[in-house]
C-alpha cells in the first residue's frame, strides 16, 4: 500500500513536471477578435453597475408596486393589487425589477438618448443595442471606470420590456430630474455604481445613469441628457 507520503511527494512532482512543460508567459501572445473583446468589456463593466437588462418576457402575473404620482411608492397585498399602466417597479430579493405595463400611450417614436455634455477625463468607449433597449458606456480614461447612461423602450404591446437593478444593500432615495420624480440608489461602500431612475413620459421610455458620482452630479448630468 502507497503511503500519503509518497502519494504527496509523487503529486508535487506531477505538478513540477507539468509547470515545466508549460511555455514562458512571454510566449503566451495571443490576439482575441475584436468581439470577444468587446464581451469581456461588457463583463466588466457590468460588474460594478448595477443594471442589468433581462430581455422581454410576455405579459403574465406581476408583484406590483403601486405607483401614484410617479413618486409614491406602496407595497399592497394580493387583494389590494390593481393594474397600472406605464413603468412599474417592485422589490425582489436584492433588487429592483421595473417593467412596462399597457399598452404605449405615446405618439412619439422611440429616441436615441446621449449626454449632452461628457464628464472632464471620460470618453465614448462602446454602445450596446437590442430590442428596443441602448446602452452607451463612457470610460474614464484615467481609472477604466464606466459611466453608463441606458434606456429601454416598449416596442410591443404584447410583450413586457424589463429592466433589473441589482441593488443589494445599496439605500434607494427619491429623486428629481428636470422636475420630475426618479430613484437614486446609493451605494456607500465605494465597490458599486451609483444608479439614478427617472423616465421620459413623452416616449414612454424608461433611462438610468450609473456611475461612480453623488446624487446631484448624476441628477445633474440625467438632467442634460438629450
Amino acid at each position: 500500500m502507497i503511503s500519503e507520503e509518497r502519494l504527496r511527494q509523487a503529486a508535487g512532482a506531477a505538478a513540477l513536471a507539468l509547470a515545466d512543460s508549460l511555455p514562458a508567459p512571454e510566449e503566451c501572445q495571443h490576439a482575441f477578435s475584436p468581439s470577444f473583446e468587446r464581451s469581456m468589456r461588457n463583463v466588466l463593466r457590468r460588474g460594478n453597475h448595477p443594471a442589468v437588462y433581462r430581455g422581454l418576457r410576455r405579459v403574465a402575473s406581476f408583484l406590483l408596486v403601486l405607483l401614484l404620482s410617479s413618486s409614491v411608492w406602496l407595497a399592497v397585498d394580493t387583494e389590494a393589487r390593481e393594474a397600472v399602466f406605464g413603468w412599474i417597479s417592485e422589490r425582489v430579493e436584492g433588487a429592483y425589477h421595473y417593467f412596462f405595463h399597457g399598452t404605449v400611450t405615446s405618439q412619439k417614436q422611440a429616441e436615441n438618448y446621449a449626454l449632452s455634455e461628457i464628464p472632464e477625463g471620460y470618453r465614448e468607449d462602446d454602445v450596446f443595442e437590442t430590442d428596443g433597449y441602448t446602452e452607451i458606456a463612457y470610460v474614464e480614461t484615467a481609472t477604466g471606470r464606466y459611466l453608463s447612461l441606458g434606456w429601454l423602450h416598449p416596442s410591443t404591446e404584447t410583450a413586457t420590456p424589463e429592466l433589473f437593478f441589482l441593488t443589494g444593500d445599496m439605500e434607494r432615495e427619491q429623486a428629481q430630474v428636470n422636475g420630475c420624480a426618479a430613484e437614486f440608489y446609493r451605494d456607500d461602500t465605494g465597490n458599486m455604481a451609483n444608479v439614478i431612475v427617472w423616465r421620459d413620459k413623452e416616449r414612454d421610455t424608461l433611462l438610468y445613469l450609473s456611475g461612480y458620482f453623488d446624487k446631484e452630479v448624476l441628477a445633474g448630468l440625467a438632467e442634460n441628457v438629450n
